[in-house]
């Protein structure tokens, strides 16, 4: 164990000597940063866009929120298979550029409408950020590196989200929503400039991979048709969902009421889902080298079926011990970064992009068909009650036990995620 631990840290020292591979894999990485800053920033702007916008219920929130989801999943296919086969740089550019357009487009939103066309913008714009940074990883650097770089990209992406909840408000409260969003509008145009100047598709000599599990043929058809695919796919999407709909959506409104938080704690518990994430991707890429793929991914959803009840049905908790479980659930919640792998490491290299394609497509799938559920299930809670109004706002009329009753799908799809691991197969090479 000793042997492999230092193995593993000789090839990541190995790693940091690739300067040109560093400054490409980070601007693409940086993308996605922007992205889930993008991305999550309706969790922080909701007051305002209820007030500016008059929303009157949380069913037209939800399906807001999922309308970045269905081109984002859509595009996953299409994404990975142009990535494989066609120019990378000329992808990421064109997706940072649809993604500044959506940001401006957002930022001079007048009714909910304009506001659903730019996060269906941003949906298309990012569908490719994820997969663009994997593949110039795996191009850029040797094939031993990928679940260390598929942990990190996924600790930038978290990172931005981070920011998004923590510092957006900030921003809004300086400058105004409309504002801060046109500036994340034109960080986009200005990074499509530097990843025109510096992105290279391929390094001046290939990068060797080591021989792999599977050898595939150049067929998308044998990914489609092997059943790991969709059991890794499967995983990923559930063992998310409750990322997706607390931490990118729901979690602020949520832990007010839960836990008779203010804005600002509320914005806090919900980063330190994503603080956790970031820093514990990188450490289950590394764990997931040493114990296994599976071994990971089951511990993530054991865990996350313990912590996650703890927060909505243990209520209310004090401030910073919710803090404390939120890291924790966002930090065990990583067997995701393990799913990811495995789906890298089951076929040839020139099929990455579509087989990390299909479980970053459901990854969110499953999200997003139940982001318009429990906002549903939340209007219906209220509804029962006879309290809503359609002149008043929806915050005035939302209590603890409609979220409760709404979020009990969750725990559920924990437990879902923790099925799919023990029937999924370990892809980690044998010990050398």
């Amino acid at each position: 164990m000793q042997k492999n631990s230092v193995n593993q840290l000789s090839t990541i020292k190995s790693a940091m000597s690739n300067s040109s591979g560093w400054l490409i894999w980070g601007l693409s990485a940086y993308f996605f940063f922007l992205h889930y800053f993008l991305r999550v920033a309706p969790a922080s702007l909701l007051p305002d866009l209820v007030i500016d916008l008059h929303i009157h219920h949380a069913t037209f929130l939800g399906v807001m929120g999922a309308w970045f989801y269905y081109p984002y999943i859509l595009m996953q296919l299409p994404s990975g298979y142009l990535i494989d086969k066609y120019n990378v740089k000329f992808i990421l550019t064109l997706a940072i550029l649809i993604s500044g357009f959506s940001a401006i487009l957002f930022a001079n939103a007048t009714c909910l409408e304009m506001v659903n066309l730019s996060r269906f913008l941003l949906g298309i714009g990012a569908a490719s950020g994820f997969i663009c940074t994997i593949k110039l990883a795996a191009v850029w650097f040797h094939r031993k590196h990928l679940p260390f770089f598929v942990g990190l990209t996924q600790a930038v992406g978290m990172f931005g989200a981070f920011a998004s909840l923590t510092t957006l408000h900030i921003w809004v409260d300086f400058i105004g929503w409309r504002k801060t969003m046109f500036g994340a509008g034109l960080c986009c145009f200005i990074l499509a400039i530097l990843v025109l100047i510096f992105v290279k598709n391929n390094p001046p000599a290939p990068v060797l991979a080591p021989t792999k599990i599977y050898k595939p043929k150049g067929n998308i058809f044998l990914v489609l048709n092997h059943p790991l695919t969709w059991i890794n796919a499967l995983y990923a999407g559930l063992i998310f969902a409750p990322i997706l709909i607390i931490g990118e959506f729901w979690g602020i409104g949520c832990f007010q009421l839960l836990h008779q938080l203010s804005d600002f704690q509320s914005a806090l518990v919900g980063s330190f889902l994503f603080i956790g994430w970031a820093f514990g991707s990188p450490i289950s890429a590394f764990a997931a080298n040493r114990l296994g793929r599976k071994k990971i991914m089951i511990a993530s959803s054991l865990m996350g079926t313990i912590l996650l009840p703890l927060l909505i049905y243990y209520a209310p908790l004090p401030f910073y011990f919710l803090l404390f479980i939120s890291f924790l659930y966002g930090f065990t919640n990583t067997g995701l970064i393990a799913s990811y792998t495995a789906s890298s490491e089951l076929f040839s290299k020139n099929q990455i992009g579509l087989s990390v394609a299909i479980a970053n497509m459901l990854s969110l799938l499953i999200g997003t068909m139940l982001l318009p559920v429990i906002s549903g299930l939340i209007d219906y809670g209220v509804y029962q009650r006879k309290f809503l109004s359609i002149d008043s706002l929806p915050t005035a009329h939302w209590e603890s036990v409609d979220f409760k009753f709404a979020m009990a799908i969750l725990p559920v799809c924990l437990f879902l995620s923790l099925v799919c691991a023990l029937l999924t197969r370990e892809t980690i090479r044998e010990k050398r």
